[in-house]
């Protein structure tokens, strides 16, 4: 099998999984199931698949139906974009895996769908081809908020259809502008004609796009969704919302800023926005009374670290950027999956009671998860925040990482507070899904395990120095589009 096929795999694959989901769901929620699990296993497989290609050889670059770019569309999988790829289908595996069996093949075919599109989303390099499927993930995400049809849970998708409306609308908009000027969607050939574009309109278009992925992506002050979704949720899809869709959103926002709007007024517009999501985040956050509101006001404050991480520009910058992510998501999607599980099993989520139903499973996962984001040694966590203090200091922002330094206290102080309300629980519930016990020991494991095996593994040391640990690269990825030959894959 030809590697240009297995980007074009990760977004067929769930989605064709999604209509044939049918079928099994006739015989019942059990066998849809186990049905989903396979074809997200099946994601997973070929997620790592493509990882490991990229890493030792390079990016690998599909073409559809020989048309090659500017004229046809293609998928760009890059260092970056198998790292999202590889842990996003990694937690939609285990989010699915700890679902309750009275999720019907509904839910089930709408956590498909939104794989398919976080999928397509990541590895897409046109522009229009990223509105679709972000439009797809929207839609997707809209009816999983709503999913329990209750006033909470509809009101929060209401909201997010609105906010979502409009991030879409102001997308449209500015894609249209981009067209009228450029005469081109493809972000190469964009990355070559924004050169010649005058500042003025450079800065609208940005202002549109950030508008547009910055709803989605939980930046400050287009966030006011984020804290009513994530509660009236499935703790599943609380799981993936935090843990990968605002992450691949805000993984698009960057790339074509790196791409398009290179100037340096347009990182420090961003590293800006960072600052206010992650400080006011923060204070906010330690106010909250509920539970699972609390891990929502941590994950937009983690979106605005990993949005200064990745404004600074520099290599340290860029690695603790991708630690933040990989901490974040492992760590948040813990989390939720527990903190979730206890609260559907105690019907509340009171930060005083939502642990009454614990066992002992939830206690290792919400210590593990919660030490993981705070950055206790020697968690993934704790070098990211060490190498974005390095990466502040080495730009000449220090009175950005003393700004930090306060709000990081906050944060631990409220997670620890959640920490203690489930250690000292009595420990005693009942637990419904046994497949919520095995991914959260794998979670806590992998968590565990993670730091060791990236110190440790000689070789992956130096492909993620050589290779991964690098900013986005537009020349790299412009030369690398100009440079495809008539490769593709008919239909």
């Amino acid at each position: 099998m030809s590697i240009e096929i297995l980007p074009v795999l990760l977004f067929i694959v769930p989605l064709a999984a999604a209509f044939a989901l049918y079928f099994p769901s006739r015989r019942g929620n059990k066998p849809s199931k186990i049905f989903t699990f396979l074809s997200l296993v099946a994601n997973l497989i070929i997620a790592i698949k493509l990882f490991k290609y990229v890493v030792v050889s390079g990016p690998v670059i599909t073409v559809f139906s020989k048309w090659v770019p500017p004229l046809g569309i293609n998928f760009y999988a890059d260092f970056m974009a198998v790292i999202w790829l590889l842990f996003g289908n990694m937690l939609a595996m285990f989010a699915l895996f700890s679902s309750r069996l009275s999720y019907t093949w509904r839910f089930h075919g709408l956590i498909l769908l939104m794989s398919a599109a976080l999928n397509g989303l990541i590895l897409s390099g046109d522009i229009f081809n990223i509105f679709v499927f972000f439009e797809i993930l929207c839609l997707v995400s809209f009816a999983l908020v709503a999913y329990y049809k209750r006033k909470e849970s509809i009101e929060a998708g209401i909201k997010y259809f609105v906010l979502g409306s409009v991030a879409s609308a102001m997308l449209l908009i500015a894609i249209a502008l981009i067209y009228g000027k450029a005469g081109t969607l493809n972000l190469a050939g964009l990355s070559l004609a924004s050169a010649s574009w005058p500042i003025g309109f450079k800065m609208l278009v940005f202002g549109l796009l950030l508008i547009g992925l910055g709803v989605e992506s939980g930046i400050f002050p287009m966030n006011g969704w984020l804290f009513d979704a994530h509660p009236a949720a499935p703790y599943p899809v609380s799981a993936m919302l935090s843990g990968i869709v605002i992450e691949s959103s805000l993984y698009v926002l960057l790339r074509v800023k790196a791409l398009v709007f290179p100037e340096p007024v347009f990182a420090k517009i961003l590293l800006l926005l960072g600052v206010l999501t992650f400080v006011i985040s923060e204070a906010v956050g330690f106010f909250q009374r509920d539970a699972k509101r609390l891990l929502a006001y941590s994950s937009a404050g983690q979106i605005g670290l990993m949005l200064i991480a990745f404004s600074i520009n520099t290599t340290f910058g860029f690695i603790a950027g991708l630690l933040l992510f990989v901490n974040h998501l492992l760590s948040k999607g813990l989390l939720f999956i527990s903190v979730g599980a206890m609260s559907d099993r105690s019907n509340s989520r009171d930060l005083n009671s939502f642990a009454s139903e614990s066992v002992f499973a939830d206690k290792v996962a919400v210590i593990t998860g919660g030490l993981s984001l705070l950055g206790v040694p020697p968690s993934l966590g704790f070098v990211g925040k060490i190498l974005l203090f390095i990466g502040l200091a080495k730009a000449s922002l220090l009175g950005v990482a003393y700004l930090l330094v306060p709000f990081i206290v906050i944060e631990a102080l409220y997670i620890m507070r959640l920490i203690s309300r489930v250690y000292l629980s009595d420990g005693k519930g009942h637990l419904e899904c046994p497949g919520q016990l095995v991914a959260q020991w794998l979670l806590s494991l992998l968590l565990l395990a993670l730091p060791s095996i990236v110190l440790t593994n000689g070789q992956l040391k130096n492909n993620f120095a050589k290779k991964i640990i690098k900013p986005i690269n537009a020349r790299q990825y412009v030369a690398s589009v100009n440079g495809l030959t008539r490769k593709g894959i008919d239909g």
